[in-house]
């Protein structure tokens, strides 16, 4: 049985979600996912240190992508551009 390399199963996870996140942003603002990413709940949060949110996870792995495209020398265009 053949091993698989962890760093290319977290890639593929950091993949998925940023797939999944475009796929919420597209989203009428009325459907449930995209009230719940957006943190439109109204309600109380609990007692106690707050969860990490899924959201950050993913500003996260942008933030890793971006440094490393800049680490390499590689200018990122902005929109319009």
């Amino acid at each position: 049985m053949k091993l698989y390399c962890r760093s290319s199963i977290i890639k593929k996870i950091k993949g998925q979600r940023a797939r999944w996140l475009e796929h919420v942003y597209q989203m009428n603002t009325h459907r449930h996912a995209k009230k719940v990413l957006m943190g439109a709940n109204g309600g109380r949060r609990r007692r106690g240190r707050p969860k990490k949110k899924w959201i950050k996870d993913v500003k996260g792995d942008i933030r890793e992508i971006v440094k490393k495209i800049e680490a390499m020398g590689i200018q990122s265009r902005a929109p319009g551009e």
